[in-house]
């Protein structure tokens, strides 16, 4: 849903039983990761 939107992909691989490869940005989970809002409402992560 997030590239017909115009969107960057990140893929969260912890949530899956299975390993995949992919295309899009990929992290583990989000404990090493801070996500904000920017002033358009967009989501980012920063990692910390």
């Amino acid at each position: 849903a997030g590239e017909p939107a115009g969107a960057g992909v990140t893929v969260i691989t912890e949530t899956h039983n299975t390993p995949f490869e992919t295309p899009h940005f990929s992290i583990a989970n989000y404990q090493a990761w801070q996500p904000s809002q920017t002033a358009e409402g967009r989501l980012t992560l920063a990692a910390i």
